[in-house]
C-alpha cells in the first residue's frame, strides 16, 4: 500500500511499502485514512522513520510529528445562481476548499461595489484552514475556480482582503497575480472576477516567524487601552533591504495591531526614518525619508488619522524606522 500524498517525491519510494504501519494519517486539511495496525515493531519503525516521510510538509500524523497552522482567508463573495468558492493551496496542491456563504446575490444587478460600508461589513467572512507545517512550501495560492455569469446582470466574483497564517498577515500590497488575469489589486482587497488565482511569496523570515516588534505593539495596545500614550519602548521595524523603503513584511502584523489601538485614541505617533551610506548624504537623506513615509501611509491606511503622524529621519547606518507613541 502506498502513502496516499506526499509533496516530495523522494520519499515516496522508499515509504511506499510501509504505510501499512500507520495507524492514522491526515491529508491536509481532511479526514483521517485509517490505516490496519499491525505489530508493535512495525509501528516502532514507523514511527522512528515517520520524521522523514513528514518533511514532505503537506502530510501529518496523527502523533502530531508536524505543527499545524491555521490560515484565515478574509473575503467577499458576488454570487449568482450560487456563491463562489476558493480553493486554498500549497505550492500547487489543494489543501482545501470552502464557499462564500455570505455572498451578495448579483441576479438583480446588485454589486459589492454600489453597497454603502455598512452593508459590505455583512457579506465579509473569515474562511479557516487547519494545514501542517508549512517550512516546505515556497508559496500560497488562493484560487477561484468556479466563475459563471449569465453576461448581463449576474455574475459571481471574489474580492480577497487578507491572508491570515498564524499572526503574520498578508494584506493586498502582498499578493500578486498572473499577466492576464481579470483581477486587480487595490489597498483594500484583490478582486478576481474570472476564474483566477491570488499568489503569496514564501517571506524571507518564514510564513510563521517569531516577530520581535509584536511584543511592542502589544504593549502599546495594553497601554492605550489602559488610558497611556506612552509605550515602555519604541516599535522598531527592523529587516529593510539595501536601498528600499518598503516595509518589511514581517513588520505588517505589528503595524495592524498599532493601528488598531491608536485609531480611535489622541496619541501622537512620531515616526522616524534610518538610512546612511549609499552615493551621498543627499540621497541617505531621500532614502529615510522614504521609509519613515512609508510607514505613515501604511498607517494611515489602517485608519489612524492623518494629524496625529509625523515624520522626520537620521543618518545612520541602521536599515530601520522607529515608532514612538506618544501624548497629545
Amino acid at each position: 500500500m502506498c502513502l496516499p500524498y506526499s509533496n516530495s517525491d523522494d520519499v515516496v519510494s522508499l515509504f511506499c511499502d510501509l504505510t501499512w504501519a500507520f495507524p492514522a494519517v491526515r491529508i491536509g486539511s481532511g479526514k483521517f485514512v485509517g490505516f490496519p495496525a499491525y505489530p508493535r515493531a512495525a509501528i516502532m519503525y514507523a514511527k522512528y522513520i515517520a520524521g522523514i516521510v513528514f518533511a514532505s510538509g503537506l502530510v501529518q500524523s496523527g502523533w502530531g510529528f508536524a505543527a499545524d497552522t491555521t490560515i484565515a482567508i478574509e473575503a467577499a463573495g458576488e454570487a449568482f445562481q450560487g456563491p463562489p468558492s476558493l480553493e486554498l493551496r500549497a505550492d500547487g496542491k489543494v489543501l482545501g476548499s470552502a464557499t462564500l456563504s455570505m455572498s451578495l446575490d448579483t441576479a438583480s444587478g446588485a454589486s459589492l461595489r454600489k453597497i454603502s460600508q455598512a452593508n459590505l461589513q455583512s457579506h465579509i467572512e473569515t474562511l479557516s484552514f487547519t494545514v501542517p507545517n508549512l517550512d516546505g512550501v515556497k508559496q500560497l495560492e488562493i484560487a477561484f475556480a468556479n466563475d459563471f455569469g449569465d453576461g448581463k446582470a449576474g455574475d459571481r466574483n471574489v474580492y480577497i482582503r487578507s491572508v491570515r497564517v498564524g499572526d503574520h498577515v498578508f494584506g493586498p500590497w502582498s499578493m500578486w497575480l498572473e499577466a492576464g488575469q481579470n483581477a486587480t489589486i487595490s489597498d483594500t482587497e484583490v478582486a478576481l472576477f474570472t476564474n483566477g488565482t491570488a499568489y503569496i511569496r514564501r517571506p524571507l523570515d518564514g510564513w510563521v516567524q517569531a516577530n520581535a516588534v509584536a511584543a511592542v505593539a502589544e504593549n502599546v495596545t495594553e497601554n492605550v487601552v489602559a488610558g497611556s500614550c506612552s509605550p515602555t519602548a519604541p516599535l522598531i521595524v527592523e529587516g529593510y533591504a539595501k536601498n528600499s523603503s518598503d516595509p518589511p513584511q514581517s513588520a505588517q502584523t505589528a503595524l495592524a495591531k498599532l493601528a488598531t489601538a491608536l485609531k480611535e485614541s489622541d496619541c501622537l505617533i512620531e515616526i522616524t526614518g534610518f538610512a546612511g551610506g549609499g552615493s551621498s548624504e543627499n540621497y541617505a537623506k531621500r532614502l529615510a525619508e522614504a521609509r519613515a513615509m512609508s510607514i505613515s501611509t501604511r498607517l494611515a491606511e489602517l485608519g489612524i488619522p492623518g494629524s496625529s503622524l509625523s515624520t522626520k529621519i537620521e543618518i545612520s547606518q541602521k536599515r530601520q524606522v522607529r515608532i514612538e507613541v506618544r501624548p497629545p
